[in-house]
């Protein structure tokens, strides 16, 4: 596990408890933050990800989100399967870079969009076929840990699903909205407005306020 802070911590947790994957280490510049993450699980820590290429089998990347793709194709150039926090990377070109990047070397890149496991989700298809109009809500309380605005930090879960609810053929046609930014650098309140080729539309709002 690349990153020791909260999301990293919980991918620690998680993977001391794997039946088919053994943790074996903690990447994180302040090593205080790795050895109480790692706990009494056995895994090693480290301040650096090349200390760890040649080691180790797959990773997850749980760093602030400017570090993505610094970090992942570090990874992958070490031959290194990866699970990245969302969002993937900060640009649609850096995530594009990245899944090329994973293509070539033949790796497993995938993006930690949890909610797709969330039940309710999972459970879409099999009630909704043709779905013509969505609308979602979703808030959180602000934490100032966190340096994404509201779109990555939240908002970017309900497009995913929308997403994945118009189709992998469908195509954005239209998106307009519009945004409050109260506490922190970045935007806290966010309302979007999607439409798509297939004729499905989309209000989505989020909210750390």
């Amino acid at each position: 596990v690349v990153g020791a802070g909260i999301m990293g911590s919980n991918h620690v947790r998680i993977g001391r408890n794997l039946r088919d994957a053994s943790l074996v280490a903690v990447v994180d510049p302040d090593l205080d933050r790795a050895r109480a993450a790692v706990g009494t699980s056995g895994a090693e820590v480290f301040q650096r990800v090349d200390q760890v290429v040649g080691r180790i089998d797959a990773a997850v990347v749980a760093v602030p989100t400017p570090h993505h793709v610094e970090i992942a194709l570090e990874l992958i150039e070490g031959g290194v399967h990866l699970l990245v926090e969302k969002p993937l990377a900060a640009t649609a070109a850096a995530g594009r870079e990245l899944v090329d990047a994973a293509e070539s070397a033949g790796l497993v890149l995938a993006v930690g969009h949890v909610e797709r496991f969330n039940p309710a989700v999972a459970d879409l298809p099999s009630w909704v076929e043709e779905p013509i109009h969505v609308e979602t809500v979703r808030t959180s309380p602000y934490t100032a840990r966190i340096s994404d605005g509201v779109v990555f930090d939240l908002l970017i879960h309900d497009i995913d699903i929308v997403c994945s609810l118009a189709g992998p053929e469908a195509v954005v046609e239209h998106i307009d909205g519009v945004s409050q930014t109260v506490r922190s650098p970045s935007e806290d309140l966010v309302s979007v407005n999607l439409r798509f080729s297939t004729g499905l539309t989309a209000n989505l709002m989020a909210s750390r306020l």
